[in-house]
């Protein structure tokens, strides 16, 4: 009776486990995620057969480095600070993982991405919080530097998947320089940074 009990309950499992992972649906996840040192999670993909506009690729992680002009503002003798908010989110709608594509690496090379991402928020932020801004212009010099780090991220995730394909310059010398740099640039994490605005 109880080994009966047993292997129905392993069968049961089975079929739950096996009807709880789909491989010919898009699962739905968050809208955005925050870049945390815990990392991404196979949840944070959606799985599919066919990768969209690839036919090559096993894996996207799609970033996206924004930011958003508060209404918070602090006078000071000769110049204001304003609240800038700078996020580094991974976009789960936009980020796949092929159902048959071979696991071993694929998320840690997938993080690495986001990385990339985050490190070049925190430069930002950096950049932001040394400037001081034009109180008239500061939308358009914001913009400016915004676009620069965007250019960032594109020039090194292209090098990062360059780099990968070669043993000798490949994933674990990208995972100890943006750890390097994530931890030299820990001052900047937090997504607020004040900014100086020169009064005219």
């Amino acid at each position: 009776m109880v080994r009966y009990i047993t292997l129905l309950s392993l069968v049961v499992f089975l079929i739950v486990a096996w009807v709880g992972v789909p491989t010919d649906k898009v699962h739905q996840t968050a809208e955005e995620v925050l870049w945390t040192k815990q990392g991404l999670q196979w949840t944070n993909f959606q799985h599919v057969d066919i990768i969209p506009g690839s036919n090559n690729a096993i894996g996207r992680t799609t970033t996206k480095l924004y930011y958003t002009i508060t209404d918070s503002i602090i006078s000071q003798q000769s110049n204001k600070l304003l609240l800038v908010k700078v996020h580094s989110v991974m976009l789960p709608g936009k980020s796949y993982i092929k159902n048959n594509a071979p696991k071993k690496g694929l998320l840690e090379h997938e993080q690495i991405h986001f990385d990339i991402s985050e490190v070049e928020s925190r430069k930002f932020r950096k950049s932001l919080s040394e400037k001081t801004f034009d109180e008239k212009k500061v939308k358009e010099q914001i913009k400016k530097l915004h676009r620069k780090h965007l250019s960032n991220i594109g020039i090194m995730n292209n090098q990062y998947d360059t780099h990968h394909l070669n043993a000798f310059i490949g994933h674990d010398q990208w995972r100890k320089d943006l750890d390097k740099d994530l931890e030299a640039l820990e001052k900047f994490a937090s997504i607020e940074v004040w900014i100086q605005l020169k009064i005219n």
